[in-house]
């Protein structure tokens, strides 16, 4: 959250696509990364998401260091990933 924002990360990105009537590409492991590293839960933080502007998903794995998620592509996809993945895909 930025400080003296007043919209939610959802509200935020629906507001930029629909404003430019762009579509959004999906990054699934973003999603759960910055999900858990705000203590939020990752699934309402994808359904808070414009999800039909979805054109593309992107997913990679990440790395946990210091008590916090990094998005570094450089591991394997996590099984709650895969998770909210198909969640997104439904």
């Amino acid at each position: 959250a930025m400080p003296g924002g007043r919209m939610s990360e959802g509200q935020f990105v629906t507001a930029v696509v629909e404003e430019a009537g762009c579509w959004l590409l999906l990054d699934v492991n973003n999603v759960y990364v910055n999900a858990r590293n705000h203590g939020q839960d990752p699934l309402a933080v994808l359904e808070a998401l414009p999800l039909h502007r979805t054109r593309q998903i992107h997913i990679a794995g990440h790395v946990e260091e210091g008590g916090r998620l990094l998005d570094t592509h450089g591991r394997p996809l996590v099984d709650p990933v895969w998770e909210l993945y198909e969640q997104a895909l439904a």
